[in-house]
């Protein structure tokens, strides 16, 4: 995820906006942006996560993380569009300029706290994935997930970077478009009418973490030109695609592998290990084994994005708090990091013999990999539920609301609309921060019970 938009995407969003009207095909591939950022390994969680609820429920669940979530881009939105457009703001100067620096203090810590636990994350799923295939325990399996995509991403150029990662997506959409050819004739309709409304909202956490794009807000708004109407439209359309496939592959799960109550299985496992029911006469075991090289394809190349694009996201925010604190923005520092483009995620050749970026990065890395071992399968899942439970909440539900709030008063609309945009606001902010208070009040007392946590809760 991104505070501030990572190199390879803060050149394309310079050059398409470079003194040109946004065209249909910038507001495109800002939609795409969107859609693109948020489909990443949490992608994986979606199926295990639903199935407790059943479909029609966790869809309304999903429906509903959407819309929040996209109200909050518009609010972003807004707040980068009414900031100076050069240097293009990032949402670290967006805190620090309306919060303060205790707020922007709180924003940054946030912030990582959001970035480790994805990582964390990623290396325990990536580990599980690349042990299944190489036949090694899922420790050390974590570790060479971890290192490999780490020390790639701290030394590759932002164009071998940019270009990774493009193939990667391509990858994760061919497998993915084969997976719904081959699972749709075998999943069985009747599965999807089992509900269950009171296992809903513990859903939600994780469908926040799975929905989340509100880090590329600022370079949607470069890519659009800075021009309010398209910076809407290409995140209404990105974010509703998204919205579509999300929909889509937790039905399909669904469809494909039964629920048993009390079971904690994930429904991934079985896809992968090709273990589904036919829905159709003949041939749905040859069909079934297909599939399970398919998700593995597709996990793989959901997980290597995730990792790359977090870790340029935590490389851009070191160099970003770094130029902050020399007063020379868009500058590495003396410690070799780079500005522009190459020091902003720190790699190159400046970053990468950096002693300073290679210690952030060792300690970016290590953390992480530490709770994706420790927790072994359930890193990933429980992981996923904090991030959205906690720090996607607070960073991306109370965060943006306080600080439009906190603008300058001459920049809110007057008379009757800016006062209802204000009550808007403050509701937005409130049902963000009750949101953590429910999910603190009812973790807490289980986890230091020793009762089991919300995401192994399969009624």
């Amino acid at each position: 995820m991104l505070l501030r938009a990572a190199p390879p995407l803060r050149a394309l969003a310079l050059l398409s906006a470079a003194d040109t009207p946004a065209t249909a095909l910038d507001e495109a591939a800002a939609a795409a942006l969107v859609a693109g950022t948020a489909i990443g390994g949490g992608f994986l969680a979606l199926p295990y996560t639903t199935a407790p609820a059943g479909f029609l429920p966790s869809s309304v669940a999903l429906c509903g993380s959407w819309l929040f979530l996209l109200l909050q881009s518009l609010v972003l939105a807004d707040l980068v569009l009414d900031a100076p457009a050069d240097p293009p703001p990032s949402f670290n100067t967006l805190a620090a300029d309306s919060l303060g620096p205790a707020g922007q203090r709180a924003v940054s810590s946030l912030f990582v706290a959001l970035m480790l636990t994805t990582l964390a994350a990623q290396y325990a799923k990536g580990g599980e994935l690349l042990g299944a295939a190489l036949g090694v325990r899922a420790p050390g399996a974590s570790a060479l997930c971890a290192a490999g995509l780490s020390l790639f991403t701290l030394r590759a150029s932002p164009r071998a970077a940019a270009t990774a990662n493009a193939a990667l997506t391509a990858g994760f959409a061919l497998s993915l478009c084969a997976v719904f050819a081959l699972g749709a004739p075998l999943s069985v309709p009747s599965r999807l009418l089992r509900a269950d409304w009171g296992a809903a909202w513990r859903t939600v956490p994780t469908l926040l973490q799975l929905l989340v794009f509100l880090e590329v807000v600022p370079t949607v708004c470069e890519l659009c030109n800075r021009e309010r109407r398209r910076v809407r439209r290409a995140l209404l359309a990105g974010s509703l695609g998204l919205l579509v496939v999300q929909l889509g592959w937790s039905g399909l799960g669904l469809g494909l592998v039964p629920f048993v109550a009390g079971d904690l299985a994930d429904p991934l496992a079985a896809l992968r290990s090709g273990a589904v029911a036919g829905g159709v006469a003949g041939g749905g075991g040859a069909v079934g084994g297909a599939i399970g090289p398919l998700v593995g394809a597709l996990g793989g190349c959901a997980v290597a994005t995730t990792v790359i694009g977090t870790n340029l996201a935590l490389h851009g925010f070191f160099a970003d708090t770094r130029a902050r604190s020399s007063g020379r923005e868009g500058e590495g520092g003396k410690d070799g990091e780079g500005g522009g483009e190459g020091g902003g995620e720190g790699g190159g050749e400046g970053g990468g013999k950096s002693l300073g970026a290679a210690l952030r990065f060792a300690a970016a890395v290590s953390l992480p990999l530490a709770i994706a071992c420790a927790g072994e399968a359930s890193a990933f899942l429980a992981a996923t539920d904090f991030a959205g439970a906690y720090p996607v909440a607070l960073l991306w539900g109370v965060a943006p609301p306080l600080m439009a709030l906190r603008r300058p008063s001459g920049s809110e609309p007057s008379g009757r609309s800016g006062r209802l945009r204000r009550i808007a606001l403050v509701l937005l902010a409130a049902a963000s921060a009750a949101f953590v208070g429910a999910n603190l009040a009812f973790d807490a007392p289980r986890l230091l019970g020793g009762g089991a946590a919300r995401w192994e809760l399969r009624s």
